[in-house]
């Protein structure tokens, strides 16, 4: 019994690192598939509304073929979000996730990640926060999960202390 509390008391790695590592390695990956998930829920959508339009004008014009009445097909403003959006996550996953978070996440490089930061007067604000916030506004709100979890346990509950103050 006195051999397992001595055990318990050898320092170790980071116990969050494996889980971390492996969850950091496949983040990008992640977001690229919402992405494209979101890409052709946006496209099927807009399919759908258009073929519906078309029956429905195709309908009113077999059952009044006298009348002049003319639907007018609504473009919806936010299909340019929805179209464009889905676009930016994707190219921002690939070429700023997967180098800057997910590499250093699967070598385990907590270091890289805590000194990559955007410095706004004395306060060090780290770049995955921003990442955070970028996948969020571009990924439907869920897409920033993934690195919002691994940042707040590595800011937190990391391998060392986190320091806000220049």
């Amino acid at each position: 019994m006195s051999e397992k509390k001595e055990s318990q008391n050898i320092p170790t790695a980071w116990q969050y690192e494996k889980w971390i590592s492996v969850l950091g390695k496949w983040t990008w990956m992640v977001i690229l598939l919402i992405a494209v998930l979101y890409l052709l829920a946006t496209i099927y959508t807009i399919g759908s509304y258009t073929i519906s339009f078309i029956e429905a004008k195709n309908a009113w014009e077999r059952n009044n073929p006298s009348s002049s009445y003319f639907y007018v097909y609504e473009f919806q403003p936010f299909w340019i979000w929805d179209l464009l959006s889905p676009i930016i996550l994707a190219i921002f996953a690939c070429n700023t996730l997967r180098v800057r978070f997910s590499k250093p996440c699967a070598q385990k490089d907590w270091i890289k990640l805590f000194d990559d930061v955007w410095e706004v007067g004395e306060t060090r604000i780290p770049r995955m926060l921003i990442w955070v916030a970028t996948a969020e506004i571009f990924g439907l709100g869920v897409a920033g999960l993934p690195i919002l979890i691994i940042s707040i346990i590595l800011l937190y509950r990391g391998p060392q202390t986190y320091e806000w103050k220049k």
